[in-house]
């Protein structure tokens, strides 16, 4: 399975280690876990087909069989040759929906877990409910991956990452969908856990907090991170922060 690269930062880099240092192989190719892009044309016919995928879930395939082969090659060009212009003049086209709709007709998304072995979430999920409400980020969660939601008296454990933000779960998939979606026009949505590091009795340990939960209270301090950020806490014991600063 190829991601885009974007979302391999999300799931696997940290912010705080800018620039991301990348290692090139040149031998040992993963065969198992991924598939040979023997030339441009291959890589070029796999984004076409995750667009058409896209414009498939959002207006029945209308928008992208309307296009012209050419208009196609320029989508593609645009992005090869990071040219925003070129690429959004076509673009933007498969963000339009008809004036009398109030968006698509479903959300292209998926949704990825660092800790299951599943590839991604994918299902039909509409962007606007029966009664005529903007259904939201958080709406989807609740539905795909419940898991991923604190209780309303509960604490946080998990963190939802589009393009390396944190969006607001109240914020309108349709909006999303428009304004975040990657050039590929789906939503790629990471879904992180929260992790401690605990100074127990002069020794560190990495938790989340599934295992924290059951830690004894009394720790000496501790430092939160999320995705390998830290931060630390002069809270005396055990605990965590929400937002917490960045340092080195």
């Amino acid at each position: 399975m190829h991601y885009p690269i974007g979302l391999l930062f999300d799931l696997l880099a940290s912010s705080s280690a800018l620039p991301w240092n990348i290692t090139v192989h040149f031998k040992g190719f993963p065969e198992k876990d991924l598939l040979h892009c023997p030339s441009k044309d291959t890589i070029e016919a796999h984004f076409m087909s995750c667009v058409k995928e896209a414009d498939a879930l959002k207006h029945k395939s209308q928008v992208i069989n309307e296009m012209q082969k050419k208009d196609h090659k320029q989508l593609w060009m645009g992005l090869h040759n990071d040219r925003f212009d070129q690429f959004w003049a076509i673009n933007r086209k498969l963000m339009e929906y008809p004036a009398e709709e109030s968006g698509f007709r479903y959300i292209p998304f998926r949704i990825y877990q660092t800790t299951t072995e599943r590839p991604f979430i994918q299902k039909l999920f509409r962007p606007v409910a029966t009664d005529g409400q903007l259904h939201t980020l958080g709406d989807l969660l609740k539905e795909v991956c419940p898991s991923a939601i604190a209780p309303e008296d509960g604490e946080r454990k998990n963190q939802v990452m589009i393009h390396g933000i944190e969006p607001m779960l109240e914020t309108p998939l349709q909006w999303l969908s428009e304004h975040l979606s990657y050039p590929d026009n789906f939503l790629h949505i990471n879904i992180q856990r929260l992790w401690i590091l605990i100074r127990y009795k002069g020794s560190f340990a990495a938790l989340d907090y599934h295992a924290a939960e059951i830690l004894p209270a009394g720790s000496i301090c501790a430092l939160h991170f999320v995705s390998c950020k830290l931060s630390i806490l002069n809270v005396g014991s055990f605990g965590y922060a929400e937002r917490p600063s960045i340092t080195q």
